[in-house]
C-alpha cells in the first residue's frame, strides 16, 4: 500500500520586472523605478516590504545602497503587486543600476528569487564646458641664476559644451601647489574651445634672479557655467635656481675635461677614461667617490679624498671596450659633499667620445 505525502502549502514571493523610465537621464533629474512583486507559492502571502535599490552591477541584494520603499499588501496565491517610486539620479555621471527586493514572509519556500536583476540607468551631467591642465614638462629643471627656461602647457575643455574666450595666467610658487594666491607673472588671452579639444601650446619664459627653489605654472579663469573649477590650476615642474658661483664658506666640487686615450680602439681592446676633480669652492670638501660612467650606466668608482679650496685629483681608470662598434659616450659624476652650495655641476658638461671599430 502507497502512501502519497503532501509539501506543506507555503507563499513564495518573487520580485520581478524591473524597470526604469527613463533609463537615461542628467544628473539630478527625476526617473521612475518600478517592479512587480508576485506570489508563486501555494498558500496567501502576508503584507510586507519592497525595498529598492542602487547598485554597481546588475546583480541587485540587500547588501547593496537602499533608496525607498513600498509597502506591499498581502497577495493571495497567484497575486501580484505593481509598485514604482519616483528616484533622483545621482549627481556622478556614468552607468548606475538598479532594482528591488521584497522582504521574506513567514514559512517563505525559497526567498532566493526575493530580488530583480538591476537594470542598467546611464546618468548624463549637465552640459558645461571644464577647462583642466595637461603639462609638457614632469621633471625638475636646474638652472643658474639669470639663465631662461622655458615650460609648455595645453589647456583642455574636457567638458561637453564649448568655453568662451578667457585669461590665462602664470604663477610662481613656492610649492608645488599653483593657486592665483602665487605671485603671477604675466597673463595672456585664450581663445574658445569646441568640447574634447586642446589650445595651442602655452608657454612661458623666464629668467629667475634670485637663488631658491621655485615651482612655476598656470592658472586659467573659470567661464560661465564651468562644471568644475577645481582643476583651473596646473602642477608645475620644481626648478632649482643656483648662484653662478659657491656661497662664501663652501665646498663646491666639479668634474672637469673627461677624456679617453687612444679615442679609437678596437673591440675588447683597454682604454684609459681620465678627469680632474676640482673644488671651486673656499674651503675644504671631505672625501667622496667619483663614479666613472658608460651612456649613463655606471662603469667603475675611484676614492677621492678631501680637497682644500682650489685643490684638484686627476683620476684615471683602465677600462675595457665594448664588443659593439660604435661610438660611446663615457663621463664621471663626483658624489655631493656635505655643505655643498651648487650640485648641478657634479657631473662633467661635455662627455668624451669612444670610437669602437
Amino acid at each position: 500500500m502507497s502512501v502519497t505525502v503532501s509539501a506543506p502549502a507555503v507563499p513564495d514571493l518573487v520580485a520581478e520586472s524591473p524597470r526604469a523610465s527613463p533609463s537615461s537621464v542628467e544628473s539630478g533629474d527625476s526617473f521612475t523605478l518600478s517592479a512587480t512583486v508576485r506570489n508563486r507559492g501555494d498558500m496567501a502571502a502576508a503584507a510586507t516590504t519592497l525595498r529598492y535599490y542602487q547598485s554597481g552591477n546588475a546583480t541587485i541584494s540587500s547588501t547593496d545602497t537602499e533608496v525607498g520603499t513600498d509597502s506591499v499588501g498581502g497577495l493571495a496565491i497567484g497575486g501580484s503587486s505593481s509598485e514604482s517610486i519616483v528616484l533622483t539620479a545621482p549627481n556622478t555621471p556614468g552607468e548606475h543600476y538598479y532594482g528591488a527586493c521584497v522582504d521574506s514572509v513567514s514559512e517563505e519556500s525559497d526567498t532566493q528569487n526575493n530580488c530583480t536583476a538591476g537594470v542598467r540607468v546611464t546618468v548624463t551631467g549637465p552640459t558645461a564646458p571644464d577647462l583642466a591642465f595637461h603639462s609638457e614638462n614632469t621633471e625638475d629643471i636646474r638652472l643658474t641664476v639669470g639663465d631662461p627656461f622655458i615650460i609648455g602647457l595645453y589647456v583642455r575643455n574636457q567638458g561637453n559644451a564649448a568655453s568662451p574666450a578667457t585669461t590665462l595666467r602664470w604663477y610662481e610658487s613656492s610649492d608645488a601647489t599653483i593657486s592665483t594666491s602665487d605671485t603671477q607673472l604675466e597673463s595672456k588671452s585664450l581663445s574658445g574651445l569646441a568640447p574634447a579639444t586642446d589650445s595651442g601650446i602655452q608657454l612661458l619664459g623666464y629668467r629667475p634672479n634670485t637663488a631658491g627653489i621655485y615651482y612655476y605654472g598656470a592658472c586659467v579663469d573659470a567661464v560661465p557655467g564651468e562644471s568644475d573649477t577645481t582643476n583651473n590650476c596646473s602642477s608645475g615642474p620644481k626648478v632649482i635656481v643656483e648662484s653662478a658661483n659657491p656661497a662664501p664658506g663652501t665646498p663646491d666640487l666639479t668634474v672637469e675635461a673627461v677624456a679617453v686615450s687612444p679615442a679609437t680602439v678596437a673591440p675588447g681592446d683597454s682604454f684609459t677614461l681620465s678627469a680632474t676633480v676640482r673644488n671651486r669652492g673656499d674651503t675644504a670638501a671631505a672625501a667622496t667617490t667619483l663614479r666613472w660612467t658608460q651612456n649613463r650606466l655606471e662603469v667603475g668608482t675611484a676614492a677621492i679624498d678631501s680637497l682644500q679650496g682650489s685643490g684638484t685629483s686627476m683620476e684615471s681608470i683602465v677600462l675595457t671596450a665594448p664588443s659593439h662598434p660604435t661610438v660611446y659616450l663615457y663621463n664621471g659624476c663626483v658624489d655631493t659633499v656635505a655643505g655643498e652650495d651648487i650640485t648641478r655641476n657634479n657631473c662633467a658638461s661635455t662627455a668624451a667620445q669612444l670610437n669602437v671599430q
